[in-house]
């Protein structure tokens, strides 16, 4: 069981280095082009969404919070991917990370999209409010 954790650590760690944004970014926008991205950068999310659910299975909880950073600078509006590392965070118990990762994904939103997260994601920020105000109390 150690040399299973061990192994999917180290495969967390080479995953959070392997994206490393869109495939040839300094090239045309050519139709062909933009559909290698959109499919790499597709697979590259799932992967790190079953990352997320491999978290505790872990010997380094902070691998798969690591590899869901990386893939969050990549694509700073995924709000799946925010709502993994929110996920993550609170696994770890640290919903003060969860709610900063909130703070920056709304404002990617707002920026790029010019739009508020969904209402999946506010569900999730206002979970980890109640859990940061119990902790207060």
């Amino acid at each position: 069981a150690g040399g299973d954790r061990n192994r999917l650590t180290l495969a967390l760690g080479r995953l959070a280095g392997a994206y490393r944004g869109p495939v040839l970014a300094g090239e045309r926008d050519a139709p062909w082009l933009l559909m290698a991205r959109a499919q790499l950068a597709r697979n590259f999310r799932l992967a790190l969404m079953d990352a997320e659910t491999l978290l505790p299975q872990t010997d380094d909880p902070g691998a798969a919070i690591a590899a869901l950073e990386r893939a969050l600078q990549a694509e700073p509006a995924a709000e799946d991917l925010a709502r993994a590392l929110m996920r993550a965070h609170e696994r770890q118990g640290d919903p003060a990370a969860a709610l900063a990762v909130y703070s920056r994904t709304r404002a990617s939103l707002a920026q790029t999209l010019g739009i508020a997260p969904s209402a999946q994601t506010e569900a999730l920020r206002e979970h980890m409010l109640q859990l940061v105000q119990a902790r207060v109390v």
